[in-house]
């Protein structure tokens, strides 16, 4: 009737339709008409719904946009679990805390807090919660909690703990068969954890196949869950067949690099590994998980991990230089610190790290391949660090962040990105200097000097960057022909740009020409 444009009142309720159109997953339709239900009603209920739907369309902006709305409009009171809804695990445990100062025996609240908890990684204070929380929790308010309870004690190789909040899991449920599966590998009991695994399986098969009809996006969470059965058979294996163990190892990081990088979906699968292998024994992981946590704004979350790492929290020692024993944590430690804003702290933190690792070494033949990696990456940081502090005016500052890719370059020379920054840098001084000489009209200044100097200098970078540059290059390549247009009379850049061009594969110099 809607459809045809009939003009009269529909026979079924609009939150009726609503929500039946929610139990479908058709969120478009579903979305439509908790919309006019909202205009008719602006109840808390409705605009949880609407944000929840956003965010299953995948449409972060009008989600936060409403929430955004509601709280200069002042109409409703916010709520923890709108944030929750939003991933803003943070500021809805907040919210949480001050809704139990308000009424303790919530039990939306608390099961609230605990799954904020939860999506935060905090296993600890999850754990002291959740046996607190226990004994006064109705019989419904357990059937939620369990789950949240028994992750936490996982987390925390806490098995006894987690056995007993399992078994108010129903084993018919997904939950309840999978971490009873969980349990029964740590305890060694093969045959029952592969029946317990076929059976979560066999849960996860219709759920599956009707997402997977209507789309990718809204298939992919059960996919995940497919992923941690099948890596759960993979640990199996990997403890009874020893010969497997660096294949198996190599699939999980292929797997997880070939999944969508989502926090919450890499932690999970995350939690599987662990319990064949510990964080030490699986960095490379962990370190691309706080890069992960880094990169969506989960700023607790990545420092959690990487204090986790260190075994110290550099925070509560801002004077004292990080360890030199694990590069990869300390330098990754330094990238988090600049997230938060400490770029000055994160620059010098890095500066005397780099000092203290490479006093190691009487000279660079001394380093293995993984040092210089490392130490490339840290100098290309800290010049990209010093560019956002001092900008490339400052001729003292010029140097520092020349010199610091100028050695990042001669440490990794197959590395684009160094290349690149090194010939960008030197590129974007010369165009400054080049613009303040003509409007200043100073004749007097040693104009060929400046070119040789810099234009040199970028055109070697671009080259190389161009050379090893996997993607599109194009950028540098129109760089490249504008110091050739500008500054293609001076003897040294002809020369340098002659070199170069001898030197580069003729697919790129197709492409080079082609852009004339």
């Amino acid at each position: 009737m809607e459809h045809c444009d009939i003009k009269c009142k529909l026979p079924i309720s609009t939150p009726i339709l609503g929500t039946r159109a929610m139990d479908c997953r058709a969120y478009a339709k579903a979305l439509h008409y908790k919309e006019d239900e909202f205009k008719e009603k602006q109840e808390p209920q409705v605009f949880e719904s609407l944000i929840m739907i956003n965010t299953k369309l995948q449409q972060k902006e009008a989600a936060e946009g409403l929430l955004t709305s509601c709280q200069v409009a002042n109409e409703l009171k916010v709520q923890g679990q709108w944030y929750e809804k939003l991933h803003k695990y943070d500021i809805a445990v907040e919210h949480y805390r001050e809704q139990l100062k308000e009424d303790s025996m919530d039990l939306n609240s608390r099961i609230g807090l605990m799954q904020c908890l939860g999506a935060l990684g905090e296993w600890s204070e999850l754990s002291d919660i959740a046996r607190t929380e226990w004994p006064t929790l109705p019989l419904d308010g357990k059937l939620r909690a369990g789950r949240l309870a028994a992750v936490s004690s996982w987390g925390l190789q806490n098995w006894e703990e987690m056995a007993e909040y399992v078994r108010c899991i129903p084993e018919d449920t997904q939950d309840g068969s999978f971490y009873r599966a969980v349990i029964a590998v740590n305890e060694g009991e093969y045959e029952k954890a592969q029946r317990l695994i076929d059976e979560t399986r066999d849960l996860l098969d219709t759920e599956l196949t009707s997402m997977a009809g209507e789309s990718y996006e809204r298939a992919y969470g059960a996919m995940v869950c497919v992923q941690m059965l099948t890596e759960l058979e993979e640990v199996i294996q990997y403890k009874l067949v020893p010969e497997r163990r660096e294949t198996i190892r190599k699939m999980w990081w292929n797997r997880l690099q070939g999944g969508q990088h989502s926090v919450e979906d890499w932690r999970r699968i995350i939690q599987v590994h662990s319990l064949v292998l510990t964080p030490h024994e699986d960095m490379h992981t962990w370190l691309k998980y706080a890069s992960l946590c880094r990169k969506n704004n989960s700023l607790k979350l990545s420092q959690k991990t990487l204090v986790m790492l260190l075994g110290i929290d550099p925070s509560e020692h801002p004077n004292e230089n990080l360890p030199i024993n694990q590069p990869n944590v300390s330098y990754a430690y330094t990238k988090h610190m600049a997230k938060e804003g400490n770029i000055n702290a994160a620059y010098d933190k890095l500066s005397r790290f780099v000092f203290n690792y490479s006093s190691q070494f009487k000279t660079s033949s001394d380093m293995d391949k993984e040092d210089k990696r490392i130490l490339a990456r840290c100098y290309m940081r800290l010049g990209r660090w010093k560019t956002l502090l001092c900008g490339i005016t400052d001729p003292e500052s010029i140097e520092c962040i020349l010199q610091s890719y100028e050695k990042a370059t001669h440490l990794d020379e197959f590395w684009y990105k160094a290349w690149h920054h090194w010939a960008y840098t030197n590129f974007s001084i010369l165009q400054d200097k080049k613009q303040r000489w003509t409007e200043a009209n100073n004749r007097d200044l040693d104009f060929d000097k400046i070119i040789s100097t810099y234009a040199v200098s970028a055109v070697d970078g671009f080259y190389h960057s161009i050379h090893l540059s996997k993607g599109n290059s194009l950028q540098d390549t129109l760089r490249l022909l504008t110091l050739w247009f500008d500054f293609g009379e001076n003897k040294e850049v002809y020369s340098a740009l002659l070199i170069s061009i001898k030197k580069i594969e003729i697919q790129l110099g197709c492409k080079l020409f082609l852009s004339l």
